[in-house]
């Protein structure tokens, strides 16, 4: 099973691995709630709490720019102010970043 996750209901979500598709990437999903398009995150990914908004904000930003959570992470930024140095600091290539709604917030 690999971690997804709704942004829109901050919600984690067991998805079966299925066929990945030749890009690489894993298959889309959407959110049985609210119907939002599913991000995966990786299997080492702990889902901060329900009510920790920063913290659900930092993990947006960190998924829609390329960084998900695998089995050997380590080091990720611990804030949301932290998350978007990190991002300039290392931003992935030839990725394409999705728009956020934490970006927009400021």
């Amino acid at each position: 099973m690999i971690k997804f996750v709704c942004f829109k209901c901050r919600k984690v979500f067991n998805r079966p691995e299925g066929q990945y598709h030749s890009s690489g990437r894993a298959p889309r999903y959407t959110c049985a709630e609210c119907g939002d398009e599913l991000h995966h995150v990786g299997f080492a990914f702990r889902p901060p709490r329900r009510q920790s908004t920063d913290q659900w904000r930092k993990v947006e930003v960190l998924v829609r720019h390329g960084f998900n959570f695998p089995n050997d992470v380590g080091g990720y930024p611990k804030t949301l102010s932290e998350a978007r140095e990190f991002v300039k600091e290392r931003r992935k290539p030839n990725h394409t970043v999705q728009p956020t709604r934490a970006s927009a917030r400021g």
